[in-house]
């Protein structure tokens, strides 16, 4: 059974095409900046006119987004840039990945302001708490990727759990294996000097702090000197 929508998102229910901002401070490249590209595909099949806004650096993602037909928009992370461009756009909602700016401002215009939290946010120090909690009066829902995520967000960060919703990330509907992904996997381990029955594990991760890649590194040690096939 779903859960009732918060209040803050109960009136977004009209007919007609309805335009979502999709807000990141930051879209370089990493898992969070494709969630944000599949979500803006989901939407437009949806009837949904979508736009990303980035707050800072751009990278290989924006330049990704903009070939697959995306709208994305630059604004700096100044109230009245802001502001003019909430007005310019006619935004109905604003979801912000990663990213507290504005809240307070999309409330002061009737825009609901929606987070998507990604994680449990272990790494954050007091700077970034405090910004996630100021932003918490001006947010209309949260969207946690799941129950673990949300826990997090109540009892570490200090969220308000009322306005909490599980949505698990998704991947797309259409997709399948294929004999031609079997073809190219075995071409893949013939380039690698990979055995056909060798065990191959993948990280697909960024490579920074959070990730623990370290941790990573220690357990394929431990792997490696018990499967020696291990790759």
């Amino acid at each position: 059974e779903a859960a009732p929508l918060p209040a803050g998102l109960r009136a977004l229910r009209p007919e007609g095409r309805r335009h979502v901002v999709l807000q990141a401070d930051d879209f370089t490249e990493g898992g969070l900046e494709q969630v944000v590209i599949d979500l803006a595909d989901a939407l437009h099949a949806e009837g949904f006119t979508t736009s990303l806004l980035i707050l800072g650096e751009q990278g290989t993602a924006a330049e990704r987004a903009r070939r697959r037909g995306l709208c994305v928009d630059a604004v700096a992370r100044e109230p009245a840039a802001y502001e003019a461009y909430l007005d310019g756009c006619g935004a109905a909602l604003v979801n912000a990945h990663y990213s507290t700016f504005g809240a307070e401002l999309c409330a002061g215009r009737g825009v609901p302001f929606v987070q998507t939290v990604h994680n449990m946010y272990v790494w954050f120090g007091a700077q970034q708490v405090d910004a996630y909690r100021s932003a918490d009066p001006h947010t209309a829902a949260y969207v946690c990727v799941s129950n673990n995520v949300a826990r997090y967000a109540d009892l570490r960060i200090g969220l308000s759990p009322s306005r909490m919703l599980g949505v698990p990330s998704a991947g797309a509907r259409g997709f399948r294996p294929r004999p031609e992904h079997r073809a190219a996997a075995a071409g893949l381990r013939r380039e690698l000097g990979l055995p056909d029955g060798a065990r191959v594990l993948l990280n697909v991760a960024s490579v920074q702090p959070p990730k623990g890649q370290h941790l990573l590194l220690s357990a394929f040690a431990k792997l490696a000197a018990e499967h020696p096939d291990a790759h």
